[in-house]
């Protein structure tokens, strides 16, 4: 395993610093490739292939809204459940 530096290794951080940006350049280039395959082998299947990919869009933005969502009203919930303490009566 590669050395650490002492900083990052007490946090329990790895560091993989080119792995998102290379996802993030080829799957959107993948994508439009594969686009563009679809029109040259089948080209009114085009529209069935982008789609599905829009079908999926949604669904994913769908998914993440909902997180969003819930996590707004968990934080809003825990807040609401510990007002300023009273005093014991006792």
């Amino acid at each position: 395993m590669p050395e650490v530096p002492r900083l990052l290794a007490h946090r329990g951080i790895r560091i993989v610093r080119i792995a998102k940006p290379l996802l993030l350049i080829t799957t959107p280039i993948g994508v439009l490739e594969g686009f563009y395959e679809c029109y040259r082998l089948a080209g009114g299947l085009l529209f069935l292939m982008v789609a599905m990919v829009g079908v999926m869009g949604v669904a994913l933005a769908s998914v993440v809204r909902v997180i969003r969502r819930e996590e707004r009203a968990s934080r809003s919930a825990a807040i609401s459940l510990h007002p300023k303490e009273n005093p014991c009566k006792s």
